[in-house]
């Protein structure tokens, strides 16, 4: 093999890997992520007219410590909060009806380790 056709694999192989990778689908917003001690996350979401109901999914799971985490309502209300202490695992699965406005998300970690799914996802 000469160095052309080195490059011309490689290249190849490179925008296959691209092309394989899948972006967030429109209308989920969230975390997805290994979570450590103190660590914290703020994710806001604006809602319109256009949205008729909120699903929130996900997973916590906590190997050490505490992970907690909540949606706040365009009003203020916690309308989810959970709390999971190591060993633990928690899945989520609710529904909301959409009130226009912005959504809060938000995660803290006591002195917690372990991995945080928590994706809000948007029915028009």
């Amino acid at each position: 093999m000469n160095f052309r056709e080195i490059v011309l694999i490689m290249s190849a192989v490179a925008i296959t890997i691209l092309n394989t990778c899948e972006p967030m689908a429109a209308g989920r917003y969230g975390f997805d992520l290994p979570v450590g001690p103190g660590s914290e996350g703020k994710n806001t979401v604006t809602v319109d007219f256009t949205v008729s109901a909120i699903h929130l999914t996900g997973i916590m799971r906590v190997s050490k410590g505490t992970l907690s985490a909540e949606l706040m309502s365009p009003s203020g209300a916690v309308v989810f909060s959970a709390a999971v202490e190591a060993p633990g695992e928690f899945k989520i699965d609710r529904y909301y009806p959409a009130g226009c406005g912005a959504w809060k998300m938000r995660y803290y970690s006591t002195s917690g380790t372990g991995y945080l799914r928590m994706q809000l996802n948007l029915i028009r």
